[in-house]
Parts: structure tokens; sequence; C-alpha cells
């Protein structure tokens, strides 16, 4: 349920733009300096770092580019770092939360990050769907989608978690205070924040 109502509010907040360079229907520029060095330069095997935002952007770049080997490359680079979000989503403490914590407690924090994080990186995952959707090169994208897919289903796994861990805070929280589950339920959604697009 949270997660319906927050990807309905993705849907009204992603405006229809396109950038300079015309390759974008949603508003979504990826930026270089983010990406940093990307799967298609010789000096990739330095870059030992891959977050989530790096290699979203690195994708994002090569799937311009028309690379299609190398936006493979990022979306790998890509699930398995989301995946490592996964144990980060486990771990987090619902234990003690009420309703007049909710906004304070550093672990619900925590949840409404990674919870962020997944819907800012779903609506890039899209942004380059659009992008591969316009490629000729039809056995080459169906290749990289296969990488895409693996993508979108490291989200959804550790969206999976996140909604559990949703759950057991709404559960905790309207047991320590006191009150029925859909009082709980209402505050938490209340609380959760408006997505943002780094």
């Amino acid at each position: 349920l949270i997660l319906i109502l927050i990807f309905s509010l993705i849907g009204v907040s992603a405006q229809e733009t396109v950038d300079t360079a015309g390759s974008t229907a949603t508003g979504i520029i990826f930026n270089s300096d983010i990406a940093g060095i990307t799967p298609d330069s010789f000096w990739y095997f330095l870059d030992f770092v891959h977050t989530p935002e790096e290699s979203i952007h690195e994708a994002g770049l090569m799937a311009q580019s028309g690379n299609f080997e190398a936006t493979q490359i990022a979306f790998e680079n890509f699930a398995q770092e989301v995946e490592s979000q996964r144990t980060s989503a486990e771990e987090i403490n619902v234990n003690g939360v009420s309703i007049e914590t909710m906004q304070s407690n550093p672990e619900l924090q925590k949840l409404y990050e990674i919870q962020t994080d997944l819907l800012n990186y779903q609506l890039y995952l899209d942004s380059i769907n659009s992008i591969l959707i316009g490629q000729t090169d039809v056995t080459d994208v169906a290749v990289v989608e296969e990488a895409l897919t693996t993508a979108e289903d490291a989200i959804a796994s550790v969206g999976v978690v996140i909604e559990a861990r949703s759950v057991e805070a709404i559960e905790q929280a309207a047991e320590t205070s006191n009150v029925p589950s859909i009082e709980a339920d209402f505050a938490f959604c209340s609380l959760v924040e408006p997505f943002s697009i780094w």
C-alpha cells in the first residue's frame, strides 16, 4: 500500500521535458560528473568504487551514446550495488517506534532514505529504457534490456525489504502508541518525504 501510494505520486510528479540533446522525455539528465570514468574508457579498470548513483549515470550516458556493451557493464555494477543496500534495509530496527517518534527516529530516516533512493533509481531506469526503445540495433538492445531487467529486479528485491520494514514500523507504532493500525499507517504515510531527483 505504501509503495503503491509513493509510485503513484511519482507518476504525477515526473514532468515531460526534453534536454538539449533531445534524448530524454522525463526531465532526467545523465551527469558525467556523477558518472566519473565510464565503462567505455580505457581507464575504467582503475575505477574500483561504483555507487548506484555513479553506475546509473554511467548507464544513461552509455545508452545515449549507443554503446550497448558499456551500458550493460554499468547496469551490472548498478544491480550489484543496489543489492548491497538490501543488508542495510534488513538491519533497520523499528523496535520502540511510536507515532510520536516516527519523524525523529534515525532508523526510520534510514528507511526513508533507502526508499527515496529506490524511487529515484527507478525513474532513471525508466528514462534509460526509453532511450533504448529508440535505438535501432535490436540484437544489442535485447542484451542490454536483459541487464536492465536485472537492475529493476535488484530494486524490487530491496523494495520488498523496505515494504516489510515499513509494515513492521506501522505495527510497532500502533502497539507502542496504543492506537489502531490504520491510524499508525496514516501517520507513517504522512511522514514519507516526497521523492527527489539527485
